[in-house]
């Protein structure tokens, strides 16, 4: 519990630019928080951290009017904003070790920490690509990093260097399983003093794709593509610089597809892009599509065929019972083809080759469409909605209250 004379702030912790993505990720469940404590900001602490030169330009709060944004130019300016104040804060950082040394800093001022992971789509696991040779080193060296900084990680968190998780929310109902009967916790039931746990409560909570469609309006008027971005970073980090002629071909076969599909099913194709994609050549070659930015959730609800690859957006499309097409290519390289086959094979959905002949019939491919959605709705049920029918927001006001009020 917290002190009843500190002042208490509720936040988001990033170190992106970005504030309308951050924001809109979760916007109601911000929105209901300062609603009801009567606050919220946005702690952007990109000065803090390793290896990135530091920006001191003020960016205007013109998105959200009501929320205040803080950027602390040093460590010094941190501590004094949050002076006699307690922030309660949702966790948005990184754990690479370029984020190391804002975690030593946030470890000095009263901070209580919150994760929240209610998304519900396949973990992002990373492991070492043996089947490339082409690519084995760049692999082989990103998964060791990987592991070497989570244990380097850990190690701090348990010797109170860097801070813990105070709350973690979780829409899936294996990981919260695998939590609480983690090694750290079984080791903490029998030695409390040692609190080995990272995580210190675990609750579980609908996901966002829940809260949403109890309040768009769902419809089939459209058809959309929900873009992952090509030149992604995670597989940049795995697979190194992607060549430009690859992703032109992977253009070429996507606008293939499209313009197929549309006449089939006489509807028109809605590109719902990644919010990092800022590719010139994609909005130039598929100009004469829509092309929608933040608007993914929206989309899908009025939409009869999601398109996709790997992306968390699919989440709404699987509790909105909405037909679902993975689509497949050599081209994404490995990392991204893999993950898009692996949402196929748990969730039952039809797949597309793009790079491969294929032949698209209306009546055939609204059949195998209607016969894959058992496996959807078991996946639903256990990473999707597993609190009843409680929105997100009004659970983790309350919990906030239990735990810290």
């Amino acid at each position: 519990m917290i002190k009843k004379d500190k002042k208490i702030e509720f936040g988001i912790l990033t170190c992106s630019n970005d504030y309308e993505q951050i924001l809109n990720l979760n916007k109601e469940i911000y929105t209901k928080i300062q609603k009801e404590f009567g606050n919220f900001c946005i702690l952007n602490l990109s000065n803090l951290k390793l290896f990135k030169k530091k920006d001191f330009s003020r960016t205007p709060n013109y998105i959200f009017s009501n929320i205040k944004i803080y950027k602390p130019r040093n460590a010094q300016e941190l501590k004094e904003i949050f002076q006699n104040k307690t922030l309660i804060a949702f966790n948005n950082l990184g754990k690479s070790f370029s984020f190391f040394k804002i975690y030593f800093y946030l470890k000095k001022i009263n901070l209580k920490q919150i994760l929240l992971m209610n998304i519900g789509y396949l973990e992002n696991k990373v492991s070492l690509d043996l089947k490339n040779k082409s690519i084995f080193f760049t692999s082989a060296l990103f998964f060791l990093r990987k592991k070497f900084i989570y244990y380097i990680f850990r190690i701090l968190t348990i010797l109170g260097i860097f801070p813990k998780i105070d709350i973690y929310f979780e829409s899936k109902k294996n990981i919260v399983k695998a939590v609480k009967s983690g090694l750290s916790s079984q080791i903490e039931k029998l030695l409390p003093f040692t609190k080995l746990s990272y995580f210190r409560k675990v609750y579980t909570i609908n996901s966002r794709a829940f809260n949403i469609i109890k309040k768009n309006n769902i419809s089939n008027r459209y058809l959309c593509f929900i873009d992952s971005n090509f030149c992604a970073l995670d597989r940049v980090l795995r697979e190194g610089k992607i060549n430009d002629k690859d992703k032109k071909l992977y253009y070429y076969y996507l606008k293939k597809l499209f313009l197929e599909l549309q006449k089939i099913f006489k509807k028109k194709m809605i590109i719902c892009i990644h919010p990092k994609n800022n590719d010139k050549f994609f909005f130039s070659y598929f100009k004469k599509f829509r092309i929608k930015k933040y608007e993914t959730s929206k989309i899908i609800s009025k939409s009869s065929i999601v398109l996709f690859h790997d992306s968390s957006a699919i989440t709404d499309a699987i509790l909105q019972k909405k037909n679902i097409i993975s689509l497949n290519s050599e081209l994404l390289g490995n990392y991204l083809n893999n993950s898009t086959k692996l949402y196929s094979k748990i969730l039952g959905t039809q797949s597309i080759e793009l790079d491969k002949n294929y032949q698209l019939n209306k009546i055939e491919l609204i059949k195998k469409l209607n016969f894959t959605k058992k496996k959807m709705n078991f996946y639903a049920k256990n990473n999707l909605k597993n609190d009843g029918n409680r929105l997100g927001k009004d659970k983790i006001v309350d919990i906030i209250k239990k735990e810290f009020l």
